[in-house]
């Protein structure tokens, strides 16, 4: 049996597993993980695992919890590489002189709009160069302050590992 079909049988006990292995381009990877996970717990193969499973509801809440550990570990790793990505630019000055660059063609581009008429066949080409500009202003104050997305699973991660 493939792995991603025996991972969707796994996630009866461990329903994170559907997000990992859907809709993306490392899902059998995932899968494969997951499945490995399962006979790790069972000391089975394949099938045989997911039947294990089923019919020990102890096998089962270990396999859930070492499923959990798994994605605990991943989140770690992925804030780890995150975490290091900033401390490594931390010293140099290319990112806050773009950061600050940006910041000034933003209210140059704001101070501009509201002094000088724009003549109406140039529209288009204004609001998209403000578009891409303010786009790489928010892209580079994201790299400085996190964005909330990130803060909010780097705090429950955070509260996860204090328990």
């Amino acid at each position: 049996m493939d792995p991603i079909s025996l991972a969707m049988g796994l996630a009866q006990f461990a329903p994170q597993i559907i997000r990992w292995v859907s809709g993306s381009d490392k899902a059998e990877q995932a899968a494969r993980q997951v499945v490995d996970i399962a006979q790790a717990v069972t000391g089975k193969p394949g099938p045989e695992a997911v039947e294990a499973l089923q019919f020990d509801a102890k096998l089962a809440l270990e396999f859930r919890r070492a499923v959990m550990d798994h994605e605990l570990a991943m989140d770690a790793a992925y804030l780890q590489d995150r975490q290091h990505a900033r401390a490594t630019h931390r010293d140099h000055w290319m990112p806050w002189v773009l950061t600050l660059t940006l910041a000034a063609m933003v209210a140059l581009l704001v101070a501009g709009l509201f002094a000088l008429p724009t003549p109406p066949e140039n529209r288009e080409v204004v609001y998209l160069i403000a578009g891409q500009l303010i786009g790489a202003f928010g892209t580079a104050v994201a790299y400085w302050l996190g964005s909330s997305r990130g803060s909010a699973q780097k705090q429950t991660l955070i509260e996860r590992m204090q328990r």
